[in-house]
């Protein structure tokens, strides 16, 4: 079951759930694999192995578990390392759903 992210004071219009989906980016360097960490309705919180850069546009694919696959445009709103140390190589980027 999702739980509603609410550490720390909230800045969004929505809240964000806790959902581990698998999602798939279309960008201008390719395709680039990814799960979600959060949701909501406008927006979410993704870790992948490539960069996303602040500001791009791309298409995400959103993979339900149970459910057909789901497809919007997105904006990267900010995007930075999984970990200070940068051992995971992973990166994370908040997007907003056009």
């Amino acid at each position: 079951m999702a739980e509603a992210h609410t550490q720390g004071p909230e800045r969004r219009e929505r809240f964000r759930f806790d959902i581990r989906y698998s999602v798939t980016i279309r960008s201008s360097r390719g395709l680039i694999d990814g799960e979600t960490k959060n949701m909501s309705g406008t927006g979410a919180l993704i870790s992948c192995k490539k960069p996303l850069f602040r500001g791009e546009t791309c298409d995400v694919i959103i993979w339900p578990p149970f459910d057909a696959p789901v497809e919007t445009r997105a904006m990267v709103v900010w995007s930075r390392h999984h970990d200070a140390t940068e051992k995971t190589g992973l990166h994370e980027a908040g997007l907003h759903f056009l």
